[in-house]
């Protein structure tokens, strides 16, 4: 093309790997040219080829835009000119193409480790350099640059009953370990205490020495503080069923209290008054079925005695007083050997532990779970 409009218009039908520009062209110069291209945002390399120029002028023009330029009697040097400008514009397009992917990436790890929680850090053991991720100024409290990256402004932050932990497993790495995971606490710059799952991972040079440590620190408070409530959660239910166990126990040893004394009581009186009926009416001349007086009153003293003994059962049920008096052992032993007696079912008993020392609380327990037990075998083998 000789004019700007035939140039504009090329450049907008399709775009050249380069440009050679007559500089003296009376409708289309140089310089020109190198303006359009600009301002149009295009990164074409554009090679002036010219009769003669200035040192000045050549170095307006290349400051201008242009890559090189060829003067017209020399020409033979424009294949190689041409070659060669192509070459490093393909090598300056990769070079940027990479700057750029290196900028995304980096945005990437930025939102990556604002979205986690996570911050990273590099110390240079050789040039003593240590850089900070923004997520690492932030999980500290701090605005990115507010202080120094230091391996030592990282310790400084640790929790004072974390410190010489941290500080034993950094000596720890540097001495032989690759890598290390472990948990411990910080104090922000505000004040507030956060928890942080961190990664450690030590680079040695070919003598074994550590030449770089990488840290990635993770901040999971909102995590160990529900795993804390979750804690906290179960050991109030505990506590809430071992305080109704004690609530039923207390219940079951005052039922028990109460059949004894004045049922059992009843039953005892009713027996002694049936026992003087029944020698009353022997000793009766006028009553004639002495007999079958005799006979109701002793089926009724039956009736009684067999009272009793559920009345026992129940109590016992109720309130073990083997288990009160002689414990927990000798207590599984009389239930079990009760149990085979009443329903058949032939159930051993082998103690390995000898002598167990538990408190009330577990003694209960655990004959409850033995009762349940033998409930649930006696009821599923009928």
């Amino acid at each position: 093309v000789d004019n700007k409009n035939d140039f504009i218009k090329a450049l907008e039908e399709f775009s050249p790997d380069i440009i050679l520009s007559d500089h003296n062209l009376p409708t289309l110069n140089s310089i020109d040219a190198l303006r359009i291209v600009r301002d149009k945002g295009l990164k074409i390399p554009i090679i002036l080829v010219t009769a003669a120029m200035s040192e000045e002028f050549a170095v307006n023009v290349m400051k201008g835009g242009a890559v090189d330029y060829i003067l017209k009697d020399r020409l033979q040097r424009l294949p190689a000119a041409v070659i060669s400008t192509m070459e490093k514009f393909r090598l300056e397009n990769e070079r940027q193409e990479f700057l750029d992917d290196v900028i995304k990436n980096e945005a990437l790890l930025k939102e990556t480790e604002s979205l986690a929680h996570i911050g990273s850090w590099q110390s240079d053991l050789l040039n003593g350099i240590t850089k900070w991720s923004e997520e690492t100024y932030r999980i500290l409290g701090y605005q990115s640059g507010e202080i120094i990256p230091s391996f030592e402004n990282l310790v400084k932050s640790v929790h004072p009953e974390d410190k010489d932990y941290v500080k034993k497993i950094s000596a720890d790495i540097l001495i032989g370990l690759k890598s290390r995971k472990f948990n411990f606490r910080i104090i922000g710059k505000d004040g507030a205490i956060k928890h942080i799952r961190s990664e450690l991972l030590i680079e040695r040079n070919e003598e074994g020495f550590p030449i770089k440590i990488t840290g990635f620190n993770q901040d999971v408070t909102e995590t160990s503080l529900a795993v804390e409530e979750l804690k906290s959660s179960r050991e109030q239910l505990r506590a809430l069923a071992a305080y109704l166990q004690n609530v039923r126990e207390e219940e079951r040893t005052a039922i028990a209290r109460e059949i004894h004394d004045e049922l059992g009581q009843v039953l005892t009186s009713l027996k002694m008054n049936l026992t003087l009926m029944d020698k009353t009416i022997s000793s009766n001349e006028t009553i004639s079925n002495k007999k079958e007086l005799s006979d109701e009153i002793s089926s009724m003293k039956m009736i009684i005695d067999n009272s009793v003994k559920r009345i026992k059962k129940i109590i016992t049920e109720l309130r073990s007083e083997v288990l009160d008096n002689l414990g927990l052992i000798p207590a599984i032993e009389w239930q079990i050997e009760e149990f085979n007696k009443k329903s058949g079912i032939d159930v051993g008993f082998n103690n390995l532990c000898g002598e167990v020392a538990l408190n009330k609380d577990i003694s209960i327990a655990v004959y409850r779970i033995l009762q349940e037990a033998l409930t649930n075998v006696a009821r599923h083998s009928k």
